[in-house]
């Protein structure tokens, strides 16, 4: 009895050591146009509208960030806000926790109304509600911009004349959006993965002439719709197809070259006459995009072998 009595002991002090497991976690944004990655300053078609759309600048807080996992626990972050800026890597580091298989993760679009109309000055430089360049805040008593959109779109690519700025605030708009993500740990790492399909922000919204919205109204309240709405989805890689792939071939053929890593990442780009872009490329396995004015982009999932 005793041998069995310290052998429950042991299975349990394991189940316990095993459920209690420390990693490290990982939160990244895939930005997407569509089917293509989404890279500040490159130009995109929308088929819908006949419109060609370059945006120059995009970025957004997010806040009251959790993760639920492990069969239901939910571990929260009440004072981290990120501002994610898509002219900018998108994957940030959540720090080490008792977590190893996730469910989902939840985070709001904006600023809490706790902080939204506080003084920006009062916190460090390098914290996300510190004064920004250019501002992301619009007063003590509006509070701070949700999200800042700026784009540039016209009827063919050498006539991009219009200008967009959409600049959405309220706390009314303070949307929570959750993402299922079923993720385990892995090397002691867990790595959640999310798309933002950048396309479906403007949804609803004419873009076609030049634009100014900057409010909690209208355009603006619209497009905090789309985003809680529309746009987060969980990481696959159903995008990616057609394995074969030639580096010279792809070169012949021409149009805008980029290469992604396998988090969504941009590592380098090159326009028709280049055909150095695959020269000193470390080893490894990259998404290969080439984009062609009135074509869809097409994606290569390749395999480099770093020569």
């Amino acid at each position: 009895m005793i041998t069995f009595i310290r052998s429950v002991l042991v299975l349990l002090t394991i189940a316990i050591a095993a459920s209690a497991q420390e990693n490290q976690v990982s939160f990244t944004i895939q930005g997407r146009m569509g089917d293509a990655p989404f890279v500040i300053n490159t130009m995109y078609r929308t088929l819908a509208d006949d419109l060609y759309l370059k945006p120059t600048s995009l970025r957004y807080y997010l806040s009251q960030i959790s993760i639920t996992h492990d069969g239901g626990k939910v571990t929260p972050f009440p004072s981290l806000y990120i501002l994610v800026d898509h002219s900018a890597p998108t994957s940030y580091q959540l720090g080490t926790h008792p977590i190893t298989r996730v469910e989902s993760i939840t985070f709001h679009i904006g600023v809490d109304s706790a902080r939204n109309h506080l003084d920006p000055a009062t916190y460090a430089p390098y914290h996300p509600l510190s004064p920004q360049d250019p501002s992301m805040h619009w007063g003590w008593t509006s509070g701070y911009k949700f999200m800042a959109y700026n784009l540039l779109t016209g009827a063919d690519t050498a006539a991009m004349k219009y200008v967009t700025e959409i600049h959405a605030l309220g706390d009314a708009n303070y949307h929570r959006i959750t993402v299922d993500v079923p993720v385990d740990a892995r090397n002691g790492k867990v790595s959640i993965d999310v798309i933002a399909n950048l396309a479906e922000l403007l949804r609803g919204i004419n873009v076609s002439k030049s634009l100014f919205e900057h409010s909690d109204e209208g355009p603006a309240k619209l497009m905090l719709e789309n985003a809680a709405q529309r746009v987060f989805s969980a990481a696959t890689t159903t995008s990616v197809s057609d394995a074969s792939f030639s580096e010279d071939a792809w070169k012949e053929q021409g149009g805008m070259v980029s290469i992604y890593d396998m988090q969504g990442g941009l590592i380098r780009a090159s326009s028709d006459g280049v055909p150095s872009i695959f020269n000193g490329l470390r080893a490894g396995v990259y998404v290969v995009v080439r984009s062609m004015v009135g074509r869809t982009p097409h994606h290569t999932l390749y395999l480099h072998d770093g020569e």
